[in-house]
């Protein structure tokens, strides 16, 4: 269980491996390794709580938006904004409430105007907007071509970009809190009041082919398997139900201590991830079988016809490896302090870097546990081979303490003299500029 700020509104695992997990709640977006359950990164350049983020297929895009009504790109690799439309331009200055990729470079997003809007990440206004719903849009999935969104007028839609229309109306019969697509872009689910109800095209649209009344509040969320053959439901009553698609019965059931508002699969069907209203994250991993430990390797070297065992001696680990081992990254970066060799601490830095687990060593620190990696910093600043991880380090830091810095005399000092210290490299790199520049018009 992680305890985050506020209601989790939305999971989403990233497509491609790791299958990081971004999780929406309160202001802010934020990105977990699923494995370690390390935080990676935090987004929190929004103004208002974040109801929705995807990753992009290939991971290194987010899609985000948030309740005042604002659409966001985020380049993952730099947290950059690479698009944005404001609360004006999206639905009518109501909250979107979800959004989605539709391959490159399409993204569809839902809102309280009653609308679906299809947007081009390479220019402004919408491409094309789909009305139809009589009430708030509140779920959205796509599948292929193809949009599927429910409302809590009791329908839901299925829509068509290459003729900017409506293809049909599934009647759930009460507001559509989740949808999904099921493979074939034929069947889809619907869930709403305290059931889901399962539609075949092919059998026509006016009844559903399946209902599973097993919940006893609102369905919120569906997600399913990469095969399909089997589809997740959560609801309000802190249940999950996991269905067999081939009979649609349940297999298995989850109880969770809180009313569920969001829920998701990773790709690779290893880790499920529920958000509730509580403000708890559950990440539910299935562990894989360990295989026997070794303890000792024979060699069989040959004396006077005799077989001689010998037992393979293992180097004792340092304090700070098994540190890293038990993924307590904070007390191993505290232990290489404590040691003050520079290229063991830069060492250390760039193997928790290569981890992603800046936040998790930096976090909840006090002054006095902050102040060693501060001093470091200051001494080892105007080393190039250092400036990589120092600037890295820097960001990170004021991510998470920003003004905080200053309220500690010592901390401040310290801050102030590595101020002093980048304006003098910035001074330096000036000058040798201008020198070069010199040379060159003189050569």
């Amino acid at each position: 269980m992680i305890k985050e700020a506020a209601s989790i509104t939305h999971t989403h695992f990233s497509p491609s491996s790791p299958h990081t997990l971004a999780l929406s709640s309160s202001a802010r977006v934020q990105i977990y390794h699923p494995s370690s359950r390390t935080l990676a990164k935090t987004i929190s350049r929004f103004k208002d709580t974040v109801l929705c983020a995807e990753f992009r297929d290939d991971g290194k895009l987010l899609l985000a938006s948030d309740k005042s009504g604002a659409i966001q790109v985020f380049d993952l690799s730099s947290r950059a904004i690479l698009r944005s439309w404001t609360p004006e331009e999206t639905h009518a200055r109501l909250q979107v409430t979800k959004v989605k990729w539709l391959g490159l470079p399409s993204v569809v997003s839902v809102g309280d105007d009653k609308t679906v809007k299809l947007w081009d990440i390479t220019q402004k206004p919408a491409v094309t907007t789909f009305s139809g719903h009589t009430d708030y849009v509140r779920s959205l999935t796509t599948s292929g071509h193809l949009i599927f969104s429910g409302s809590l007028d009791g329908t839901a839609k299925l829509w068509d970009p290459r003729v900017s229309t409506e293809i049909a109306t599934f009647c759930h019969g009460e507001s559509v809190y989740a949808v999904q697509a099921m493979r074939g872009a034929t069947m889809f689910l619907t869930g709403g009041g305290s059931g889901v109800k399962v539609w075949d095209m092919t059998a026509g649209r006016e009844c559903p082919v399946k209902e599973m009344w097993n919940h006893q509040k609102e369905v919120t969320a569906l997600c399913a398997n990469k095969d399909h053959s089997r589809v997740l439901a959560g609801g309000l009553d802190g249940l999950v139900k996991i269905y067999d698609t081939s009979n649609w019965k349940v297999v298995h059931g989850v109880k969770y201590p809180a009313a569920i508002l969001s829920m998701s699969l990773s790709p690779d069907e290893k880790h499920i991830a529920v958000g509730m209203s509580t403000a708890l994250l559950s990440l539910r991993s299935r562990v894989a079988a360990k295989p026997l430990p070794v303890k000792s390797i024979a060699t069989f070297p040959v004396f006077h016809d005799e077989f001689v065992f010998r037992e393979k001696r293992t180097k004792a680990l340092k304090d700070y490896d098994r540190a890293l081992a038990g993924f307590r990254f904070g007390d191993a970066l505290d232990l290489v302090l404590k040691g003050g060799d520079s290229i063991l601490i830069l060492t250390i830095l760039n193997e928790i870097k290569h981890r992603s687990a800046f936040p998790q060593a930096l976090q909840n620190r006090s002054p006095e546990t902050l102040l060693p990696i501060l001093r470091w910093m200051h001494k080892n600043l105007g080393d190039p081979r250092y400036a990589p991880i120092i600037i890295d380090l820097t960001y990170q830091i004021l991510d998470i303490y920003g003004a905080d810095l200053v309220e500690d005399k010592e901390v401040a000092y310290v801050i102030e003299g590595i101020t002093r210290k980048i304006r003098k490299e910035i001074d330096q790199a000036n000058t040798s500029q201008i020198l070069i520049g010199l040379l060159s018009m003189a050569s």
